[in-house]
């Protein structure tokens, strides 16, 4: 660190969400170990957003409170959507597709407090259906939220 007050200057090359969830890391590291630091986000003018979207985790979640961001609040600001997951089109053959989780649905299902949600997956396999028939994702997706 600077020993003339000004901290470190911190370069993050690369906007997008990575580049500026780093950039937000760093500065709260710094804060947090009693430094001053100086981040700045270089990204390109010219690149155009893609609105396609990028897939996150729910880690992000976790991820954006550990920062101290409203995720409602969030959500707004960025325009941002929940992805819930991916459909799979053509997956086994020509007009087949499956639809897969984002995130493993147990581990959701647990932070909600349910007990032992894989009998829910047992259930479904053991009677020859789908897996993802039984969890919430899939009927989100079906109704294209």
């Amino acid at each position: 660190m600077n020993k003339g007050g000004a901290g470190l200057r911190i370069v993050v090359v690369g906007g997008g969400t990575d580049g500026w969830i780093s950039a937000l890391f760093l500065h709260r590291e710094m804060l947090t170990i009693g430094g001053q630091a100086n981040v700045t986000v270089i990204e390109p003018t010219r690149t155009p957003t893609i609105d396609a979207g990028e897939g996150t985790t729910a880690a992000f979640k976790g991820a954006i409170g550990q920062l101290g961001l409203d995720e409602i609040e969030f959500l707004r600001k960025t325009r941002a959507t929940i992805k819930y997951g991916i459909r799979h089109r053509d997956w086994r053959r020509v007009g087949h597709s499956y639809d897969g989780p984002i995130d493993n649905p147990h581990v959701l299902l647990n932070e909600m407090g349910k007990e032992n949600p894989t009998l829910l997956s047992r259930y479904c396999i053991s009677r020859g259906r789908s897996v993802a028939e039984a969890h919430l994702f899939a009927r989100l997706m079906e109704r294209l939220r």
